[in-house]
């Protein structure tokens, strides 16, 4: 709409129809301070739905005469982030449904076959297995055991759904997993910080808007330790000492960056690389985990079946043979 001259606030109001409930009403809010004659920093400084990144990028590409192109980075910006996670969420959830199942496999193992082999030990005068009596002795009747995996999925979709738990974060205990996401954060801060620097933004105040959007951690202390030491007249080189959160490679950019007068193109390099490596991870993650997962679940199920089977069997079988 930008690009075909339609005024700002009509384009806002024409696109808020496709947004949710809450956006189509911040939508509304600024179309109608930009009708009233308030500036586009004014308009987006006084609604807090809009990320303070976000608005930062949209003032200084308009300050700039770069409507149509600060637009267009920011839904790049976001199809970036959704793309990534969407490659995590189907690559990564998978292997929690498989734990779920197999948690369920194991309760109507206990509950259902253990017991009655147990009683079969004893009917053919056997010794009954340690591990047999410990795991048969275990309070879950089955009612229980359902009410169990049904409270658990249901938490967990509670938690999703609340944003206190994100698919992500749940799956961090997994090998490999951390990785990911570390990549997928760290492309996102490249990018956010390439967009800032590139349009104006001075490196300080690029640096706090960039922390303000990223999760709590090392890496959003860090940047904001960086942020007060550049703006003290610190080289960035010098500030990035001893800042382990910053990758070697991403330290390395900055710096040749901010040397060469091209940290916005080194920074945009930097988020590419990071999130080609996000996503490599990941497709890798989706084919070994599920695999792994399968492998060793099933491996230890068939192996509790054929100790639970066989081992009463060639018991009797051993006291056939002394008779």
């Amino acid at each position: 709409m930008v690009a075909a001259g339609v005024p700002l606030d009509l384009g806002v109001r024409s696109a808020a129809g496709g947004f949710s409930p809450s956006l189509e009403s911040a939508a509304h809010k600024i179309a109608d301070r930009l009708e009233q004659g308030a500036s586009i920093s004014e308009a987006f400084r006084d609604e807090a739905s809009v990320p303070p990144v976000f608005r930062a990028i949209l003032v200084a590409g308009f300050r700039c005469g770069e409507t149509e192109s600060v637009l267009r980075d920011i839904t790049n910006l976001t199809q970036m982030q959704i793309a990534l996670r969407q490659a995590l969420k189907i690559g990564l959830v998978y292997p929690l449904i498989v734990v779920f199942l197999a948690m369920a496999l194991f309760l109507i193992v206990i509950n259902g076959m253990l017991p009655k082999l147990a009683e079969f030990h004893i009917q053919i005068d056997a010794v009954v297995p340690r591990w047999m009596s410990l795991l048969t002795n275990i309070p879950v009747p089955p009612s229980a055991s359902i009410f169990l995996l049904l409270a658990f999925f249901a938490s967990m979709i509670w938690l999703i759904r609340t944003g206190r738990l994100t698919p992500l974060g749940g799956l961090l205990w997994m090998p490999g997993v951390s990785g990911v996401v570390r990549d997928f954060s760290v492309a996102h801060f490249s990018h956010l910080l390439s967009l800032l620097v590139s349009y104006g933004v001075p490196l300080p105040e690029a640096l706090r808007l960039t922390a303000e959007s990223i999760p709590d951690g090392p890496l959003k202390e860090q940047t904001y330790a960086v942020a007060t030491n550049v703006e003290r007249g610190e080289e960035i080189s010098d500030s990035l000492d001893g800042q382990a959160a910053f990758p070697p490679f991403l330290k390395w950019l900055l710096v040749a960056g901010q040397r060469d007068s091209e940290l916005g193109a080194a920074l945009k390099h930097a988020s590419e690389f990071y999130q080609g490596r996000a996503q490599g991870r990941a497709i890798w993650l989706s084919k070994v985990v599920p695999a792994t997962c399968v492998v060793v679940i099933g491996g230890s199920v068939t192996l509790l079946y054929t100790l639970s089977v066989f081992g009463p069997m060639v018991e009797l079988w051993s006291k056939m043979a002394q008779n």
